[in-house]
């Protein structure tokens, strides 16, 4: 009995100070579009600092990383994109780098039956003007 005991109080001990350095850093997250950088600070709110590679008004199909946009990246606790190919030019660089950082495309919550299909195996990526397929998202 003492022993199980031993173990509850450990145990929440780990979740106060879990709790705890969580409060003190936010993770640290990039979004590759302002879309999906306030989706990501609609639902994480207090949890996250949020960076958008891309500001208002950037083409996402065309855009191109810059360095700089690589070094916040790869600093990043989380990396989240819309995915269904709406970040073209980046898709081969989150690829490399989603392998060594968690990586969420949340495109990719969307059940493909859901999603309008525009050829081959490729659906509208645009899910943000819909407001039941942006749901999927959070």
């Amino acid at each position: 009995m003492l022993r199980v005991l031993k173990f509850y109080v450990v145990l929440l001990l780990f979740a106060a100070s879990l709790k705890t350095s969580l409060a003190a850093s936010p993770i640290r997250v990039v979004a590759t579009t302002t879309v999906v950088a306030d989706l990501v600070e609609q639902v994480g709110g207090d949890l996250v600092v949020v960076e958008s590679l891309m500001a208002d008004g950037v083409d996402p199909h065309s855009y191109r990383a810059t360095p700089r946009d690589i070094d916040k990246l790869v600093r990043a606790d989380l990396i989240v994109a819309n995915g269904l190919h709406l970040e073209g030019k980046l898709a081969e660089l989150l690829k490399r780098i989603g392998h060594k950082r968690p990586f969420v495309a949340v495109g990719n919550a969307v059940p493909k039956t859901e999603l309008l299909p525009i050829g081959n195996n490729l659906f509208d990526p645009h899910i943000w003007f819909d407001a039941k397929l942006w749901s999927y998202c959070p």
